[in-house]
């Protein structure tokens, strides 16, 4: 079994503090949490009551928001929702909970099943869903191998993301870097 607290340093290194660029279409972002992403689930307006003002603005809300508060979000909202703690091996859940953050779960659980399936001993449907049959697969296969085939299909993903919007080629060498982390 894998574990929250072993997962989230990964997270917060590459996310990293405050930021407001114009290109990221999640808009202003701490810790990897992004204005689009809090409001998408109805939860800006719990931030702002957490952080006791409720004049302050989306953005100020965002920026004042501490890193506890980033990893409740991370903990309920991805760690536990997608049941990332069932994986095994440590540096596979970290590898999935952080392509999660940074793509969505669909495309980041995707990446796994293509991995898993690409190693050639199991064969997933790619629906991007992890359930029981691909948290086996994945529990199933060599690390060694799983987690290179992994990180080269996170690097074209971002790569085939830049293609499609060439304004997102400002974050290609974090991304790729990202990829290629092994936590």
């Amino acid at each position: 079994m894998s574990t929250f607290e072993l997962a989230i340093p990964t997270i917060l290194r590459h996310e990293g503090r405050f930021s407001d660029n114009s290109a990221d279409p999640g808009g202003a972002t701490n810790y990897g949490v992004s204005l689009r992403w809090l409001r998408s689930q109805g939860l800006l307006e719990v931030l702002k009551q957490e952080e006791g003002d409720s004049t302050e603005t989306d953005i100020q809300a965002i920026r004042n928001m501490t890193q506890t508060e980033a990893e409740g979000f991370y903990r309920v909202h991805w760690w536990d929702r997608y049941e990332y703690g069932e994986v095994d091996f440590q540096v596979i859940a970290t590898k999935i909970f952080d392509t999660a953050v940074n793509l969505g779960p669909t495309p980041a659980h995707k990446i796994a099943q293509k991995a898993v399936n690409a190693l050639g001993s199991r064969l997933l449907i790619c629906d991007g869903m992890l359930g029981a049959q691909t948290t086996s697969a994945l529990n199933s296969s060599p690390t060694g191998l799983l987690l290179p085939k992994m990180q080269g299909l996170q690097a074209d993903y971002y790569r085939d993301l830049v293609i499609a919007n060439p304004k997102l080629e400002v974050f290609l060498t974090n991304w790729i870097n990202r990829a290629y982390d092994k936590n």
